[in-house]
């Protein structure tokens, strides 16, 4: 993540690095651990794993961006997967 925002061009990331109003699902990997493990027990299908409260990227994005280092974008970060 910290190549991303430094604008590596290279680094790969799967979603954007706007700090918009876009929100992001965070889930633990203790959190995504235990999920899978209970999915042993569930009917099979397809089942999505998120935290309940997904963040602008306002939010969390300017806080990660200090912590490493790296300037956060506002608004005009590195687009996400599919973005024009």
């Amino acid at each position: 993540m910290a190549a991303v925002l430094a604008g590596d061009p290279a680094a790969r990331f799967l979603g954007g690095t706007a700090a918009d109003d876009a929100v992001s699902s965070f889930v633990h990997v203790a959190d995504a651990a235990e999920a899978a493990v209970r999915a042993l027990a569930w009917p099979s299908g397809a089942y999505n794993v998120v935290d309940d409260e997904p963040a602008p990227g306002h939010a969390w994005l300017p806080v990660l961006a200090e912590a490493l280092g790296a300037p956060a974008r506002s608004g005009g970060g590195r687009p996400g997967p599919g973005a024009p």
